[in-house]
């Protein structure tokens, strides 16, 4: 079979088609019938509604790949994070070099032991995941101590109060 080419997306399937076969049977302890019997790469599926919007920005534009669409969901709301609407005297902002397990104390000041923390690594501009990427343990009601899990190096730590 020859390959169908999807534009700017490259070889994305065939020129003539195979049927489906009806999905593998849903084993017993599984409360939904699988309806999907095949995966496609999301790069060959292509989004083709209306723009997708929030507020005045096109989050998501139509004809663009499932891939490239989760891409811009995820730099659109990890850059909405530094912009968040909190006044300052709730919010404290910095950007460290954590170095591998090493621990980094953060006096944030803002007289709260509940307070929401989210790191961001500057090289990719991609929000981390507590627990995986850092932890944060060991606070007081005006500092707390975070360490990355992995290579670390420039991060930018919000502290939200």
């Amino acid at each position: 079979m020859a390959n169908k080419t999807c534009g700017h997306l490259g070889k994305c399937g065939c020129e003539t088609y195979l049927t489906t076969p009806p999905p593998c049977p849903t084993p017993e302890n599984c409360p939904d019938p699988q309806p999907c019997s095949e995966v496609f790469d999301a790069q060959c599926i292509v989004y083709t509604g209306p723009d997708l919007e929030c507020g005045q920005d096109v989050v998501i534009a139509q004809n663009t790949s499932v891939a490239l669409a989760l891409e811009d969901l995820v730099t659109y709301f990890c850059g909405v994070i530094d912009n968040l609407p909190v006044p300052n005297a709730f919010k404290y902002t910095d950007t460290l070099v954590l170095a591998t397990l090493a621990v980094v104390p953060i006096n944030h000041n803002l007289n709260s032991t509940f307070v929401t923390v989210q790191l961001i690594d500057d090289a990719s501009n991609t929000l981390l995941v507590h627990g995986t990427d850092y932890v944060v343990n060991s606070y007081t009601a005006n500092s707390l101590n975070v360490s990355r899990t992995d290579a670390g190096g420039s991060t930018r730590i919000i502290v939200i109060g």
